[in-house]
């Protein structure tokens, strides 16, 4: 399993982390590919040799193989990302190379203290378990969009900055209980502390801007701006711009409309329904249609509704949701929550993010299930960032 992307604020331009990952790839080369140790070992930092502050750079970018140099170079794309993201490359350089020396000098005085320790170490894993533990401290709520391969099938899972940390430290943490002396896990453990400390000084001087995501306002469960129990999304905008109104199916003057009643509402729904229920959404979205164009004031009931929205938005029939979901939001007004953020995203999706920020504005989240105010989250955070980038809304296709 390995990660590639995460969904945390991007402030700034990863120069620094692309930097990074071609100079380890550059090194990589200078030392044979991992195929001549000769060249190699004069990279390593070596246990008690001596203190040698050269070794502490060079064995940072050095790697065994290919395998060690592209899992840590995703790791350093991703942490990198989120630390590099809030500072910029001109204060996350510096910042890298400082974890990467007094790690490197602990691990130096330590083994030099040790007698018994023999041989050396080297890669940059150190230094990036120092940067998820920044991440951990400062983004703790956002996600990392990770792979598993079960045999030759890859799967996608999203799991936070937070749930990757704990899980990485515990596991490193039972490692070194296990296997005392310094090893992989007690070089990224020592990595690790440095980043923690970093953190956390970044964070308490005010030298990163959290948003107040940080890991401490998480834990006190006033993150964000959920300390205000009735909070609603977007309330505190000013980038909300007028954009054109959806047309839907609705708003159609009675006196123009054939009033459906009773059995013949029933019938000539039951094959639409049929439809719903069978999953059949974009056949059911046809033949809706179709009906609307005679029968304007017919539609599904209030769960069948909800459930071809969604169904139309997992077979990436954009314009049909949109259809449905407005629909759903401006019949069922008590209850469309859910239709507004999925809305929200679908506009994002297609590249709108003013007509996302509006779906957002004055929605209210006490009592939403988790997994919604997680995704309206996101989307706000992804829309402003292309607001204030200046990026204009696409236009809608009809």
């Amino acid at each position: 399993m390995f990660p590639i992307s995460t969904d945390a604020p991007i402030y700034h331009f990863p120069w620094a982390t692309i930097g990074l990952i071609a100079a380890n790839l550059v090194c990589f080369g200078v030392t044979g590919f991992g195929m001549v140790p000769d060249k190699v070992e004069p990279w390593i930092l070596e246990y008690g040799n001596g203190i040698n502050p050269r070794e502490w750079l060079t064995s940072s970018f050095a790697h065994v193989d290919w395998i060690h140099l592209i899992g840590n170079m995703l790791f350093l794309w991703c942490f990198g990302l989120v630390v590099e993201g809030k500072l910029g490359w001109r204060r996350f350089l510096p910042l890298y190379l400082l974890i990467l020396i007094c790690s490197g000098a602990t691990t130096d005085l330590l083994t030099e203290s040790l007698s018994n320790e023999e041989g050396g170490c080297l890669g940059s894993s150190d230094v990036i378990f120092g940067l998820m533990m920044m991440s951990v401290v400062w983004a703790p709520k956002n996600e990392l969009q990770w792979i598993f391969l079960i045999g030759m099938t890859p799967y996608s899972k999203d799991i936070s900055i937070l749930t990757t940390g704990l899980f990485y430290t515990g596991l490193n943490l039972l490692d070194a209980l296990l296997n005392p002396g310094m090893g992989s896990s007690a070089l990224h453990l020592i990595g690790g502390v440095f980043g923690l400390i970093a953190g956390v000084v970044y964070l308490k001087r005010g030298w990163v801007d959290c948003e107040n995501w940080d890991v401490f306002a998480v834990l006190s469960g006033s993150y964000g701006r959920f300390s205000e129990k009735n909070w609603a999304w977007g309330t505190h905008e000013g980038t909300q711009q007028a954009f054109a109104e959806i047309p839907t199916p609705l708003g159609v003057d009675s006196n123009e409309a054939e009033s459906l009643r009773g059995n013949s509402r029933r019938k000539l729904l039951k094959n639409i329904n049929d439809l719903i229920d069978a999953r059949d959404f974009l056949t059911a979205a046809d033949e809706l249609l179709a009906l609307r164009m005679q029968h304007t004031d017919l539609y599904p009931n209030e769960e069948r509704t909800k459930k071809l929205a969604i169904g139309l938005m997992q077979a990436d029939a954009w314009d049909q949701a949109e259809i449905w979901l407005q629909e759903y939001i401006q019949r069922y007004p008590e209850d469309n929550r859910w239709a507004r953020i999925r809305l929200a995203q679908l506009m994002l999706n297609l590249q709108r993010p003013r007509a996302a920020l509006k779906q957002l504005n004055g929605l209210r989240t006490e009592g939403l299930p988790d997994p919604l105010v997680s995704g309206a989250r996101q989307v706000l955070r992804k829309s402003k960032a292309l607001v204030e980038e200046g990026v204009p809304d696409a236009e809608p296709e009809y």
